[in-house]
C-alpha cells in the first residue's frame, strides 16, 4: 500500500487500546499539518499500541519531528501521541508479539530476527 494523506476527522479518544488486538491493520496518520498516512501492523501491550519503523521509513522520521498522530481502527479515528521506546523489556515484548506481513512462510519473528534495528514507538 502506498502512503496516503488524511485519514478523516477525529471522532474518539481512548486511554486503552486493548481492543486493537482484534484488528489486522491500523492506519496511522502523522504530520497533522500536512497529513501522511500508512497502513501498519501493531502490537498491543498493556492497553498501549506499539509499532516500529525502519530507519529509512519517512513516517518514522516525521514522528520524531512531531509526535502527534491519529490512528484509524475500523471506522473510528483516535488521537494519540507517539513516544520512542528505549525500555529493553518493552522492546523484547514487542519483538515477541510482532508479526511480519511480508514473510509468507511465518507470521512470527524467527531466530534470525532476534535483534530489531527499527525504532519502536508507543502510541498513548
Amino acid at each position: 500500500m502506498f502512503p496516503g494523506g488524511s485519514i478523516g476527522t477525529t471522532v474518539s479518544e481512548t486511554d486503552d487500546f486493548a481492543f486493537a488486538r482484534s484488528y489486522r491493520l491500523i492506519e496511522l496518520e502523522v504530520r497533522p499539518d500536512d497529513p501522511y498516512s500508512v497502513l501498519l501492523r501493531c502490537v498491543v501491550i498493556e492497553g498501549k499500541l506499539y509499532l516500529d519503523a525502519a530507519p529509512a521509513r519517512n513516517w518514522g522520521q516525521l514522528i520524531r519531528t512531531d509526535p502527534r498522530v491519529r490512528v484509524k481502527l475500523g471506522k473510528t479515528i483516535y488521537q494519540a501521541t507517539a513516544m520512542e521506546i528505549t525500555d529493553k523489556n518493552i522492546i523484547n515484548r514487542f519483538i515477541a508479539g510482532r508479526t511480519i506481513y511480508r514473510d509468507r512462510k511465518s507470521t512470527r519473528l524467527n531466530s534470525s530476527h532476534q535483534i530489531i534495528s527499527y525504532a519502536v514507538f508507543c502510541l498513548k
